[in-house]
């Protein structure tokens, strides 16, 4: 073993021990797959294949009725309240899902999402150009956090949409059309999560990459709304009944303003009033390259959207690579694994709504204070 080879090793061995509970909470799951938000998706997705409307309260609850287990082995029902809470458009690209029964769907969707995280943390890497290293680094963070243990625990879209990122770092960089699709529509799954990064870089990307995303994105929107026209009003009257009251307990910053304070307007104030000083520290400040671009546009949304699951928070593994590829693998950890689960102790509330804005304390010093340099892997290495 050389000197130079004893970092490597060192995170790779990390890494692996990261992903061994994340993998147990995962098998465990999908062995309680009535119990996980997948039950959500598949339903929704089964009932547009059958031709049923999803956003019917009588069709949805006759779907999702039942008591199942957990994995504890205690009785409850599934985690689907009210009706189908996501555009059409989710069910219409989460289509396979119902062609199977949900305990094989589970297997299938816990295997895509595991690889999708594996593939965006690579993707992500290689366009930050932080190495081996650093990937390896990236990955431990990212597995070792709240967000990946929660993602795995209610099977979520963290994964995809974490690939979708570091597909989309890669098409900002090749100007693939095939990539510009590829990482619109990983991302549009959950179009609520990083419809900036998304928009941002596709405004970005070569005309005709940008075309065939866009072309894409408007025929998974079109040909669901010529079976079901109704849907898109549908959709809003589903938001406007059901999410208020699941956003009060959503691991989002504005959840913990509101959980602190009792007040919405007061949560709502603070959120808006975070991101905009987070985007006021990067006021002059150059961001080179898309990866940079996604981070800031990534970290500000999740300042102010209101409504999301602990898994969403996974998309912050961009913001982490900024840090990383500065040589902050350190504070990296810190505001991704250490501070989230040492408040998760004292609050769970306080632990989730905790990554964002410590993500993005950190993430506008860094970007503030330290230019990227020309040899980010260098600044990596020598950093820690």
């Amino acid at each position: 073993m050389t000197r130079a080879t004893r970092p490597r090793i060192a995170w790779f061995i990390a890494a692996a021990l990261a992903t061994v509970p994340v993998l147990v909470l995962t098998i465990a799951a999908v062995s309680t797959a009535h119990r996980t938000d997948l039950k959500c998706f598949w339903t929704g997705a089964r009932l547009v294949a059958s031709g049923l409307d999803p956003y019917d309260a009588a069709v949805w609850g006759s779907a999702v009725a039942g008591t199942f287990e957990n994995v504890l082995g205690r009785p409850g029902p599934s985690p689907c309240p009210g009706a189908y809470g996501y555009p059409l458009t989710t069910a219409v690209l989460t289509f396979p899902l119902a062609l199977a029964p949900l305990e094989l769907a589970a297997a299938a969707w816990a295997i895509a999402g595991i690889a999708g995280l594996a593939a965006g943390i690579t993707f992500l890497g290689r366009s930050a150009r932080i190495g081996r290293d650093g990937a390896l680094a990236l990955a431990f963070v990212t597995l070792a956090s709240q967000p990946a243990w929660w993602n795995a625990i209610f099977l979520q879209y963290g994964g995809i949409l974490v690939a979708g990122l570091g597909v989309l770092a890669l098409s900002s960089t090749s100007g693939s059309r095939a990539l510009s699709v590829a990482a619109t529509l990983s991302l549009a799954l959950k179009p609520h999560v990083a419809p900036i990064a998304l928009v941002e870089r596709l405004a970005a990307a070569p005309p005709r990459a940008r075309t065939a995303a866009i072309l894409a994105l408007g025929a998974v929107v079109i040909v669901p709304t010529i079976f079901f026209p109704a849907w898109p009003l549908q959709w809003m009257t589903a938001l406007a009944s059901d999410r208020p009251r699941i956003a009060e307990v959503s691991p989002t910053f504005w959840a913990l303003v509101s959980a602190v304070t009792g007040r919405a307007d007061v949560a709502f104030i603070a959120s808006w009033a975070a991101a905009g000083a987070f985007l006021t520290v990067l006021r002059g400040v150059e961001l080179r390259d898309g990866i940079d671009r996604m981070a800031v546009a990534t970290v500000a949304w999740m300042l102010v959207v209101p409504y999301g699951s602990a898994a969403d928070l996974l998309v912050l593994t961009v913001a982490w690579c900024a840090l990383i590829r500065r040589g902050h693998i350190g504070l990296a950890l810190v505001v991704a694994v250490l501070v989230p689960w040492a408040a998760f102790r004292v609050d769970p509330t306080l632990g989730l709504g905790a990554v964002a804005p410590v993500t993005a304390a950190a993430l506008g010093a860094v970007l503030r204070t330290r230019a990227l340099t020309d040899r980010p892997r260098a600044a990596m290495l020598s950093g820690w």
